[in-house]
């Protein structure tokens, strides 16, 4: 690395601090009265340490809400997230005998590793926010006790963070909206070489979940708009429901395909044989394997060609020269 580049990188790297330590007082007190931000794995230089050291310490904590507004934003790009925690809490409380607040828990997130690897290695702040929420819940004490409920609300929170990476990816570019429960024979047969590999659309990716999570998910996400529309973050942030424990039992499984369009993301659930299907060609399958694999289901060589062919039209699955 040249003296610029390092000059450079060291300037960043003193900015991401200042901007942690704006969230972070406890942080800020280490600082001023050990000279170091070592327990925090943060390492500084002698002349960054004697710059910070400097400044006055009351400059840290002069916008005391700044943190509240950071996750007022955070918390609208993940609405499910916030209405499943507050639906638990509720659950927590009544069991327990607590008042546990929601946002007083979120609030922990900035006093995190989660944050200061947002931070520091430029991580998208909601996607560490919900990896942080999800640790919490297999790990914190006030979770341990509420069985079916925690196991519910991490499935609702798992999907969200994948909603929300999935926003991320490239949109799907087709002209044909069908999903794939519209998916038949009877198409044009592509030409498809035995040995080409076939994968998913770079806009997809699948998700297993205990049956019931999409439902759930689905009902949160129409009950969130509503809110939002009428009450914004205010509406979200006082919902108190109860938590709708699922009739099904924990231990089955569904499989949903999540899809970036220039509409937003879609989601849907998947059959048992397609989600096989689509978890195959995840992994890159060639044409040859997944014939053989759609022989097994009854099909013969023609109809599994026309309905890869379909698959491949409708942008279910994709060529291996298609995959970025």
């Amino acid at each position: 690395m040249t003296t610029e580049h390092n000059s450079m990188h060291r300037h960043s790297f003193l900015q991401k601090t200042i901007t942690y330590l704006h969230f972070d007082k406890e942080a800020a007190d280490y600082l001023s009265e050990w000279g170091n931000l070592e327990i925090f794995d943060i390492s500084l230089t002698h002349e960054e340490i004697n710059w910070l050291s400097s400044i006055d310490l009351r400059r840290w904590s002069l916008d005391r809400e700044r943190a509240h507004r950071s996750l007022e934003g955070a918390l609208t790009r993940c609405p499910v997230t916030l209405l499943t925690l507050q639906m638990l809490f509720s659950e927590i409380n009544r069991i327990h005998n607590k008042s546990l607040k929601t946002v007083s828990f979120l609030l922990k997130y900035y006093q995190s590793s989660h944050f200061r690897d947002c931070i520091f290695h430029n991580k998208h702040l909601v996607t560490s926010l919900i990896q942080w929420v999800l640790n919490q819940l297999s790990e914190s004490e006030p979770f341990s006790n509420i069985g079916l409920s925690r196991e519910q609300a991490e499935s609702l929170i798992a999907l969200d963070l994948i909603a929300h990476e999935t926003s991320h990816l490239p949109p799907l570019l087709t002209s044909d909206p069908s999903g794939p429960a519209t998916i038949g024979l009877g198409s044009a047969t592509l030409k498809l070489p035995l040995q080409g590999r076939l994968g998913l659309p770079t806009s997809h990716r699948l998700f297993s979940c205990r049956v019931g999570t999409l439902d759930s998910y689905q009902k949160l996400s129409k009950e969130a708009m509503t809110l939002s529309q009428n009450q914004g973050i205010l509406g979200l942030l006082n919902q108190q429901n109860e938590f709708p424990l699922s009739s099904k039992p924990s231990d089955s499984s569904e499989d949903i395909l999540l899809q970036s369009t220039s509409a937003g993301v879609t989601l849907e659930a998947l059959s048992e044989s397609l989600a096989e299907v689509m978890r195959l060609a995840e992994n890159h399958i060639t044409t040859r394997r997944l014939i053989e694999h759609l022989k097994t289901m009854g099909l013969d060589d023609e109809e599994s060609r026309e309905l890869i062919s379909e698959w491949i039209s409708s942008s279910l699955i994709c060529k291996h020269s298609n995959l970025q």
